[in-house]
């Protein structure tokens, strides 16, 4: 089922608000797709402020800077104590930041209200008359690090038009702000991934090669993800620490149950049947949710060690 016009536009907002709770400041960028979508060439863009001199070196300086807004729409001018996106406003540690927000904007089409978003969510609206272009956006506080950044979402109900400033990054006692719920998103969707793979591919050398890119985001996750990787490794997926045998047990029982239909244990040597029976069962219930086979609720013993799956109504022993 496809997403509704503006679902998929949330959506990237979303995952991208996840990326910056987990304390890694990459700013936004844009591109149309022009060819693979039926989008006009130019019609999602970034655009990097340069002050007076237009070079191309500083273009990319500023980009990588963070000063910067992206839109297909609008044009949006935002300052933070008079500073660009991309700017670290910092405080003493146990201080307090306040942040004043100005803005400009333009747009042809209606935007009811000038939004906030502050570590991911949505701290306040600000309406838009259409009338003027410039706005006083009120200030922020923070009492800890954090980020924000602003958008302006036109009221289209048939596509996503919006623009959106880069972030803002506030770091109170020279620490970043890494957020538990995000630092569980990006493995725990790796995992899955991963469990899926084997559903999907029976070719050796191709599931080797989409395997190892996997492997390497979860690898990733788990150790090089920047100023948070201590509290992200402690916030992983429940079952991100199997190792390689036990990740193979399941993939093999996955192939069993999307080629058979049923949990027929004994289609799986004795061995796997161990290994499999120690896989946690957060990770079985995430596989056999995105299963085809006709699978339904999932049980234990009252030990933990037997799982049972309902299948058209009847109990049926699987490992």
């Amino acid at each position: 089922m496809s997403p509704p016009p503006r679902g998929n536009g949330f959506w990237s907002q979303e995952i991208y608000y996840h990326v910056l709770n987990c304390g890694l400041p990459i700013p936004p960028s844009a591109g149309s797709t022009s060819g693979v979508l039926p989008n006009p060439l130019g019609y999602n863009r970034v655009y990097v402020h340069l002050g007076q001199s237009l070079e191309y070196h500083r273009w990319w300086e500023g980009l990588k800077a963070g000063h910067v807004f992206v839109t297909n729409g609008p044009l949006l001018l935002v300052t933070a104590n008079g500073q660009l996106p991309g700017t670290v406003l910092a405080a003493e540690a146990g201080g307090q930041e306040r942040v004043q927000l100005e803005a400009e904007l333009i747009s042809l089409d209606r935007v009811p209200q000038v939004e906030i978003v502050k570590n991911g969510r949505v701290v306040r609206s600000v309406p838009w008359d259409n009338r003027t272009s410039r706005m006083d956006l009120g200030r922020l506080t923070f009492n800890q690090s954090g980020w924000f950044l602003v958008r302006a979402i036109t009221d289209l109900e048939h596509t996503f038009r919006f623009a959106s400033t880069g972030p803002f990054y506030v770091e109170v006692g020279k620490t970043r702000r890494v957020s538990r719920q995000s630092a569980r998103f990006f493995p725990d969707g790796v995992n899955q991934r991963i469990a899926r793979v084997p559903v999907k591919l029976e070719e050796p050398r191709q599931l080797r090669e989409v395997l190892a890119c996997q492997e390497e985001a979860e690898a990733f996750w788990k150790k090089d993800a920047g100023p948070g990787q201590r509290r992200m490794t402690r916030w992983t997926a429940p079952w991100a620490a199997e190792d390689a045998t036990h990740r193979a047990a399941r993939r093999r029982a996955a192939r069993v149950v999307q080629a058979s239909g049923v949990c027929a244990s004994s289609l799986l040597p004795e061995r796997e049947r161990a290994l499999a029976r120690s896989v946690p069962r957060a990770a079985w219930r995430d596989l056999f949710s995105s299963s085809r086979a006709p699978i339904g609720p999932l049980s234990w013993d009252k030990l933990g060690r037997r799982l049972t799956i309902t299948q058209k109504g009847r109990p049926c022993e699987c490992f």
